[in-house]
């Protein structure tokens, strides 16, 4: 029997919030239970930053490298408080400069993701009750199953 050359990650995108670590848990399951890797994934937004910038504002040489590092190394330690949280798998991590729906559609083609997983936290008027923008943006364009963790929403070990 030759292996399987199908999807093999489930990814995750990872914010700040209690509704993105409940769905790194639902992820860690789903994979877990089909045998997949897990990649937690994390956007940091870019810099917006005038550029030129305007006159008479002189930047220091090396700000924005030393900010964008900064939010970069901050990701990562999300990342890891994350993977610590959660059972013992096979947790693979991404931190990337870029919008969180963007950074997860691209990196869901290029992995040819088997699941995408993401939480909603339900924030937003009336038209967005049940899904956020990055969650609407994500369904309305991925080329893999995803799954919406709602508010609330807990799994059981």
């Amino acid at each position: 029997m030759e292996p399987s050359t199908g999807p093999r990650t489930v990814i995750c995108g990872v914010d700040e919030s209690r509704e993105a670590a409940e769905a790194a848990r639902v992820a860690h399951r789903l994979a877990a239970s089909l045998g997949l890797r897990l990649l937690l994934v994390h956007a940091v937004r870019d810099l917006m930053v005038p550029r030129p910038p305007p006159i008479g504002v002189n930047y220091p040489p090396g700000m924005l490298d030393e900010l964008r590092a900064a939010s970069l190394a901050a990701g990562e330690r999300l990342l890891g408080d994350v993977v610590a949280s959660l059972p013992p798998g096979d947790h693979g991590r991404h931190v990337a400069i870029g919008t969180p729906a963007s950074v997860l559609l691209d990196l869901a083609r290029d992995q040819e993701a088997a699941y995408l997983v993401l939480g909603s936290r339900g924030l937003g008027g009336m038209a967005r009750m049940v899904l956020g923008s990055v969650s609407r943006a994500v369904l309305a364009a991925a080329r893999c199953p995803v799954v919406i963790v709602p508010p609330g929403w807990t799994v059981d070990d």
